[in-house]
């Protein structure tokens, strides 16, 4: 649940028409019952409700031309849209901004894998073309063999939401490098370890660039080294993982990402036969492991996490609690939550040295977002193939964002318009006299 509706409209009868809030800096959003429907349905849009001590996800129910807005859960009976304060004058057509508008957990379910390549004898070749989505295992055969020597880079095509935290697992979670940096990639591969890259594709099939893009959810182009140990077992797996950086996604009051994964795995003709999996499964206990491996040991299962808790790298999550407990038997796919909580408190951040490698090849705004005053402010100009700092207030916590006023449909030049962001960090920073000095590098 990641937008919170604040107002709704009715009719002269009392029925809900429209709903709609605002962003923390005060930019309003509205949607009218029709949009909203289309919105959740598309299953890239978080709406819920905030009464009292109650939180309640907003859902459709209804079907053909009677559909209608309610709230969940259900052990509580009224429609908690009933209880929000009623707009006279209600907005249409305006969709929440930046940073509500950013994809939450259902965005992270409409993660696709649509093509598996794999670089041999200096040739790529296919090994998998279709829509392979999250929840549905994915088994291509390979011929004998096919794992004989040092592990091959493949070439995946993806359809990620956008932005969002994208990684790979096989199980072992891969470092994330730049595409264009071989000397790390060199480095990792000599130690037997395994990497992945990820570009996202903002041009026409044509090569020309698409103004429309990145879009909500868009195309990527993702690149892995398999690790070495997991290669030569013959019978490599890999799991590409999506994770909404949105902050202000809730369940229960506190935070959740859920993250998802859709992967693959290859078969050799010498592997034992793939048995029908059963409908039941166990749930294994994770409760005190670091979260990067208890995502590996529950996404092996196979089940469907939901996280609660810090915003933070997995190496740097532990967990704390789980539901359903070690040992119990559900269906496979099924739902599983963790609460997590940090293992080490962050660290402070003194500055941030950007470097402009746009895309666009554009001069770029930056802005901070003070917390502390709930106010957003423009730093600095980085022009295209330059580099500036900027510090941080200590003491304060700080959102970052990259602003091309030149983007499609951008209208105001600042980041309270969602098409005027071109970029922001996956993460927030804690502003610390005595901090370190991060990069960062705007494609």
């Amino acid at each position: 649940m990641c937008v919170p509706v604040l107002w709704v409209g009715k009719d002269r009868d009392g029925h809900i028409t429209h709903i709609g809030g605002a962003t923390a800096t005060g930019m309003p959003w509205g949607l009218t019952v029709g949009e909203a429907v289309a919105a959740i349905d598309s299953r890239l849009w978080d709406f819920f409700t905030h009464v009292g001590d109650r939180y309640a996800m907003v859902v459709v129910r209804g079907s053909g031309g009677q559909r209608h807005l309610t709230t969940i859960p259900d052990s509580w009976t009224p429609n908690n849209l009933d209880s929000l304060p009623v707009n006279p004058a209600p907005l249409a057509g305006l969709m929440p901004g930046f940073p509500l508008s950013l994809p939450g957990p259902s965005a992270m379910s409409q993660t696709r894998i649509r093509s598996i390549q794999v670089l041999r004898n200096r040739r790529w070749e296919t090994l998998f073309t279709g829509d392979h989505a999250v929840g549905s295992s994915l088994m291509i055969p390979v011929p004998q063999g096919f794992h004989d020597g040092n592990p091959p880079t493949f070439r995946l095509d993806m359809l990620v939401p956008f932005p969002a935290q994208i990684g790979a697992a096989d199980p072992v979670v891969l470092p994330v490098v730049t595409t264009d940096a071989p000397e790390p990639r060199r480095s990792i591969e000599e130690a037997g370890r395994g990497w992945c890259s990820i570009d996202y594709v903002l041009t026409h099939p044509d090569g020309t660039p698409d103004p429309t893009k990145p879009s909500r959810m868009t195309e990527a182009r993702m690149h892995v080294r398999p690790t070495r140990s997991e290669w030569r077992k013959r019978r490599y797996g890999c799991a590409v993982t999506a994770t909404s950086i949105n902050v202000n996604c809730l369940m229960g009051g506190r935070t959740q990402t859920g993250g998802q994964a859709v992967g693959f795995t290859l078969v050799e003709p010498t592997s034992p036969p793939v048995q029908p999996p059963s409908d039941h499964v166990t749930v294994p206990g994770v409760i005190g492991q670091r979260l990067d491996a208890a995502l590996t040991a529950l996404w092996a299962v196979p089940l469907q996490v939901t996280l609660i808790g810090p915003v933070d790298v997995n190496t740097n999550l532990q967990v704390e609690s789980q539901s359903p407990a070690a040992g119990s038997k559900v269906r496979r796919n099924s739902g599983v939550v963790l609460t997590t909580q940090r293992i080490t408190a962050p660290t402070g951040v003194k500055e941030l040295r950007i470097e402009n490698r746009s895309n666009r090849q554009a001069a770029l705004g930056i802005w901070l977002f003070d917390h502390s005053t709930g106010a957003w402010s423009h730093e600095t100009t980085v022009d295209y193939e330059a580099t500036e700092t900027v510090s941080f207030e200590d003491g304060h916590l700080f959102t970052v964002a990259a602003i091309d006023p030149q983007m499609p449909y951008c209208s105001t030049g600042d980041p309270t318009d969602v098409d005027c962001v071109y970029a922001s960090p996956t993460r927030q920073f804690d502003g610390d006299d005595d901090g370190a000095t991060l990069d960062w590098t705007v494609t």
